[in-house]
């Protein structure tokens, strides 16, 4: 019954986007690619009304509303796997595609992932739009399911975002279209992604609360060297334990439940190791956005980070974390500018995600007309 219903949802998404003023009338192929174990999906006394609403705004010609694909995920990387054969088509010119990614932020940034590096003329006959259905949804296209699926009907431009890229010391490559970050926050997601699926309701908070709190005594921090490459010309360098290093897709970050990490045009800092005390008044200052005041944070614009550290710690990429050990550094993030193309509705704001980062683009660009110049919009 599960299965059925999300499918359902992934095709009438998929049929209103096809119906899009950003679709136009021509080679367009809709594509919904949906994680059927996001940890937010909707609830089951939501599927009826949801199901109604959408079929209710399909209006479209059948012609228009046959061109779509469903794509269930049924494992951990296939969201991958799915993106690379859509990016694959597109290199070799198989017409123009939107795919809308239905998921966590996990699921987004696999199949954004995918995206990166395509050659320029590719990029302007696909384009992507990120449904939140997980439990943090911090880099998606609205703040709630219902208000993403709600502009499906008006798509009318595009958004080229900024990525992090992070390079590791072995060459692996890997990418956040939100934030990226070592130390503390990658052990509570850690803790969180382990924990959210086995134990009931919200229970998995408290114990990620307390891995916060306790966090210098239960994985230990070393000593690092953090090398800031600013925007605006020269360097600073850091040096000593530091809880925290963490690097955004631009400044006016969001992360974590909706938390302002980056709430100035700084898009990153890191955090000096504080006593428990210190923890918890810098815990409840970024719940306030209030935390770059703190004598422990020091933030930066930055165009690239270089990690050097001395032990073991926990990257965590838009929510999705991993242990490293001390061979992977040192870690480069980088900031890769107008990375991926994302709809959006012409002067709609998504999320505080999307305030800063990225030029806007008309829909004539995917179309094949002419695109516009940066802080250009076009109906």
């Amino acid at each position: 019954m599960r299965k059925a219903y999300v499918f359902e949802i992934a095709r009438a998404i998929g049929q209103v986007v096809a119906c899009s003023p950003l679709a136009g009338t021509d080679d367009l192929t809709a594509h919904a690619i949906l994680n059927p174990v996001a940890g937010g999906f909707i609830h089951r006394s939501q599927r009826r009304p949801l199901l109604k609403w959408l079929r209710s705004g399909i209006g479209c010609p059948e012609h228009l509303s046959s061109r779509f694909q469903v794509h269930i995920t049924e494992y951990p990387g296939h969201a991958c796997a799915i993106a690379r054969e859509i990016a694959e088509r597109v290199v070799a010119g198989s017409g123009r595609q939107i795919v809308i990614s239905i998921g966590g932020d996990g699921t987004h940034a696999e199949v954004l992932s995918q995206f990166v590096g395509l050659p320029e003329e590719a990029l302007r006959r696909l384009c992507a739009y990120r449904i939140p259905a997980g439990t943090g949804n911090d880099a998606a296209d609205g703040a709630t399911f219902h208000e993403a699926v709600g502009r499906l009907w008006d798509l009318d431009s595009y958004r080229m975002l900024p990525v992090v890229r992070i390079t590791d010391a072995k060459g692996g490559r890997s990418y956040a279209f939100n934030i990226g970050s070592v130390g503390l926050d990658g052990y509570v997601s850690y803790v969180t992604n382990q924990l959210k699926s086995r134990l009931p309701g919200n229970m998995y908070t408290v114990l990620a609360d307390l891995a916060a709190l306790f966090y210098t005594g239960i994985v230990g921090v070393s000593h690092g060297r953090y090398r800031f490459e600013l925007t605006t010309g020269g360097e600073r360098m850091l040096e000593g334990r530091y809880v925290l290093a963490l690097f955004g897709a631009s400044g006016g970050r969001r992360y974590g439940g909706n938390k302002p990490i980056l709430p100035g045009e700084e898009n990153a800092l890191v955090v000096a190791t504080p006593s428990l005390m210190r923890r918890i008044a810098i815990k409840g200052a970024v719940f306030r956005g209030e935390h770059l005041r703190m004598p422990e944070v020091s933030a930066f614009r930055a165009k690239r980070l270089t990690m050097e550290y001395d032990g073991r710690a926990v990257i965590q990429l838009d929510g999705e974390a991993k242990w490293l050990s001390r061979d992977d550094f040192p870690l480069v993030f980088e900031l890769v500018d107008s990375a991926v193309p994302v709809a959006q509705v012409d002067g709609a704001l998504t999320n505080g995600n999307t305030l800063r980062g990225g030029d806007v683009r008309a829909a004539d660009g995917f179309r094949g007309g002419r695109a516009a110049s940066v802080g250009e919009t076009h109906r």
